[in-house]
């Protein structure tokens, strides 16, 4: 029976599975949106820590994230609870002293973070900027184990839950067989039709093995890319009493600004403060860990505060305006010349396919899929997206012409990234990007801009097209005393 269809009995199934498609999708949002970790109201306001770890009432405040603040914050805690010193040595800097105390009772983590100190220490001391453990696949390894370790500790208390439930991730599993099954059965239904008409023998089972194979590879794609975690009903409640402590540090500047060697009068209170991301001068004072390049620390106007770093890459962010609407032009014109050839070779050929296949001559079926499939899916998205580039990219040059804008900052992060060479080896170079604060807002974009001369931690004049955000000039400021910014 199935053998004996036409190739347009196909399409009511395709209908079918795409509207089940479009259902499914709308299920998946659901599902999505209710599990997304979601922070509870503030608990009372105070100043009663809990029994819990300053990296776990980290995780905990952060929507089940473990952030670079929890590694600073286990040091102070350290030093809180005996088994380190942090002193002042002047400059900024903190020097990390041992002391003789029993590691017993500490967890995996503390471990970890106590055993960093102790591989970087000579005579037992080691400068806090020597805990840095910078760029590179040793520095990841050691933060991926070191947030594994956190994680561990706060499940084994019963805090957090995998995102999704095995009913959920059934449910989302299971009726996604619908669209795909409808699908599978158009293409056998196709398949079948098409090798009547050609007089062939029906080899049916291809259309569901293809919608199997996308099943499987769906599922394999989902939990890699939707695997996370939320929180439990007493793992709220945690986080409720943990944002009350927060909310309490707040209210006093002065802790804000307290640095490491405060611990001797803050005790683990500041460990606490460090964690809740309100200790903001200890945070940025012990840059243990690995060097992030998507968040950092500024001091800019006033108090230190951490900030979320971007690098755009799209419509030739940082290009100079004649040069991007130049090549923007270029771009358009082709994308023109390639739409009129496309246009004129393939247009009334798939006229004419679709012409047949509506009257049920499915002698060329086959080779319609192909053209719709290979010449005009993929090409005609791309082509649709260069025409969209460049013209945003035309717009915003233009509208730098004979425009800039200037201000001052301070320069957070200038990344560097590892380069692999053709015979094996490699080196670090620059990203050719540098990240400056003008204290306006907690999430920052990179400048498209390298000079070897700037460095974090100076502050900088800058002068900018405001549009495409192109460097014109960048400038380090003198330090207060007359000499440049520390390097």
């Amino acid at each position: 029976m199935v053998a004996a269809a036409r190739a347009a009995d196909a399409v009511p199934w395709l209908v079918v599975a795409g509207i089940a498609l479009a259902a499914w999708t709308a299920l998946f949002v659901v599902v999505v949106t209710a599990t997304m970790p979601r922070l509870p109201d503030p608990g009372p306001e105070t100043m009663d820590v809990g029994p819990e770890s300053p990296a776990v009432a980290n995780f905990l405040v952060n929507r089940c994230r473990v952030t670079t603040s929890a590694l600073s914050a286990t040091l102070v805690d350290l030093a809180a609870r005996g088994h380190l010193a942090l002193d002042d040595i002047g400059g900024g800097e903190q020097l990390v002293r041992l002391r003789e105390h029993s590691a017993d009772g500490l967890h995996e983590y503390e471990q970890q973070v106590l055993a960093l100190v102790r591989s970087h220490a000579t005579n037992g001391t080691v400068p806090a900027a020597e805990l840095s453990l910078g760029y590179g696949d040793k520095a990841e390894r050691w933060w991926a184990k070191w947030q594994s370790e956190v994680l561990d500790h706060t499940r084994a208390l019963g805090f957090v839950r995998r995102r999704f439930t095995r009913a959920q991730g059934g449910l989302l599993a299971g009726t996604l067989v619908v669209p795909l099954l409808f699908g599978g059965i158009a293409l056998e239904v196709y398949d079948a039709a098409t090798r009547a008409a050609e007089h062939k023998k029906s080899n049916t089972g291809g259309g569901m093995a293809l919608a199997g194979f996308v099943w499987i590879a769906a599922l394999v794609l989902g939990a890699r890319v939707l695997r996370g975690w939320r929180d439990t009903p007493p793992g709220a409640q945690a986080t409720a009493r943990w944002l009350g402590v927060r909310d309490f540090l707040r209210h006093d500047e002065s802790f804000r600004e307290t640095p490491p060697a405060g611990v001797v009068i803050w005790d683990r209170l500041l460990a606490y403060g460090v964690a809740l991301g309100v200790a903001h001068g200890t945070d940025a004072a012990l840059p243990i860990g690995p060097t992030r390049n998507d968040e950092g620390w500024s001091p800019y106007r006033g108090l230190w505060r951490q900030v979320r770093i971007k690098y755009p890459r799209r419509f030739r962010y940082g290009e100079p305006p004649g040069r991007a609407a130049a090549t923007s032009v270029l771009l358009l014109a082709g994308v023109a010349v390639l739409g009129v050839f496309v246009a004129r070779t393939f247009v009334p050929a798939l006229t004419d396919a679709l012409d047949r296949l509506t009257n049920g001559n499915n002698s060329n079926d086959r080779w319609l899929l192909a053209v719709a499939a290979a010449v005009f899916a993929v090409p005609v998205a791309y082509v649709a997206t260069q025409v969209v580039r460049g013209v945003v990219t035309l717009q915003r040059a233009i509208g730098d012409f004979g425009r800039r804008e200037t201000f001052d900052g301070y320069v957070v992060r200038v990344p560097w990234h590892y380069v692999s060479d053709n015979d094996g080896h490699g080196r670090w170079e620059p990203t050719g990007y540098t990240a400056v604060d003008d204290g306006r807002a907690d999430e920052i974009h990179a400048l498209r801009y390298y000079r070897p001369d700037v460095r974090e931690g100076q502050t900088v004049h800058v002068t900018i097209t405001p549009r495409m955000r192109h460097v014109i000039e960048m400038t380090v400021e003198p330090s207060p005393d007359g000499r440049r910014a520390a390097t």
